[in-house]
């Protein structure tokens, strides 16, 4: 409301004197008019601020009013509850809606976990089911391959037991656990303590010989092995540890012959 032009009429022609032979007649008062124009507007626009602003000064007493007495029926309301131990109980429910609105977003908490969590179950299901599905694909499609790897085991376990059906099954373990395959090893003969001992022995040997996911060249038992098994059986076992040892220990020879020999080949 302070504000006011910079330039004057008077200002404009004194700046361009030199020139106020170029201006008609006409000119010069259309310059008073719009002179003119712009005092009426910033006279009305004046007017109409002075009026808001009294309007606004107006309102704003009646609410700095209006805050002061509401001040002052709060204080009225506060002494008095004060008086009446009210105000204890107030902080008492407070707090413990404080406890129960604690309580209750732990809730929330927990259902959301507790949906992610079944969530998360079905598709770890469903991922078991699709692996199972691949490994009875996978055992179907390598029964053969299978059949001939476990025939290593069969035959071991004839030369210890001629009249006895012995061999490996295995089976997809389709339970929730981390376990993909089971297996079961058996030779059916007598329950003597003797045979679980056996048992081992030609898992062990076979597994050895057929390399299977390894690269050991040797297995060791140690005596706790061989005291429960039958002396018959025990000279048979050594007898094929010697011969398979010797069997392979030829065929190392002869590959390590055929190369060219190195330090650390020794």
């Amino acid at each position: 409301m302070q504000t006011r032009a910079d330039v004057s009429r008077e200002k404009i022609l004194m700046l361009y004197q030199e020139l106020i032979g170029a201006f008609k007649e006409e000119t010069l008062k259309r310059l008073a008019d719009i002179e003119t124009f712009q005092n009426q507007l910033i006279h009305n626009r004046t007017a109409r601020l002075a009026q808001e602003r009294l309007k606004l000064g107006a309102e704003l007493q009646q609410l700095t009013r209006s805050i002061v007495d509401l001040n002052t029926e709060l204080n009225k309301k506060m002494a008095y509850l004060s008086d009446k131990r009210a105000l204890d109980q107030y902080v008492a429910v407070s707090s413990q809606r404080a406890e129960f609105l604690g309580k209750l977003q732990k809730l929330r908490d927990y259902q959301h976990l507790l949906q992610k969590s079944q969530d998360d179950l079905v598709h770890i299901r469903k991922d078991l089911t699709e692996e199972t599905i691949k490994t009875n694909q996978y055992l179907a499609e390598s029964e053969n391959e299978i059949c001939q790897q476990f025939e290593m085991f069969s035959n071991f376990a004839k030369l210890f037991y001629p009249d006895s059906p012995s061999g490996i099954t295995i089976r997809n373990n389709a339970g929730e656990n981390k376990i993909r395959f089971d297996f079961d090893v058996r030779i059916e003969a007598d329950g003597s303590d003797g045979i679980n001992s056996v048992k081992i022995f030609c898992y062990d040997l076979a597994i050895l010989i057929l390399e299977c996911n390894h690269h050991m060249d040797f297995i060791w038992h140690d005596s706790r092995l061989y005291s429960d098994i039958d002396p018959r059986q025990r000279a048979i076992l050594f007898k094929i540890a010697l011969q398979k040892t010797a069997e392979y220990t030829q065929a190392v020879y002869c590959y390590c012959q055929s190369r060219p020999i190195r330090g650390d080949a020794i």
